[in-house]
């Protein structure tokens, strides 16, 4: 009886093994998925703000462009 215990022991223990290698993959390839993205979402973010940054820029001009040719029509 002791011999099969040790037997279905060690099965189990296989069992909890093999589960627990399962989730470490899963876990390593959702973590190179979220690496992914995040840089990605960086890139993406850094992009936006140079084109936001250029966007206040042209702006500016538009506004300081338009006020100077208003105030040219009143005088």
């Amino acid at each position: 009886m002791a011999l099969q215990y040790r037997h279905y022991s060690g099965r189990r223990k296989d069992g909890v093994s093999k589960t627990l290698n399962n989730l470490t993959t899963q876990y390593n390839a959702a973590s190179a998925r979220i690496d992914s993205m995040v840089a990605r979402y960086k890139e993406q973010f850094t992009q936006l703000d140079v084109m936001m940054n250029s966007l206040n820029s042209t702006s500016s001009y538009l506004t300081q462009q338009f006020e100077n040719n208003s105030s040219k029509k009143l005088i």
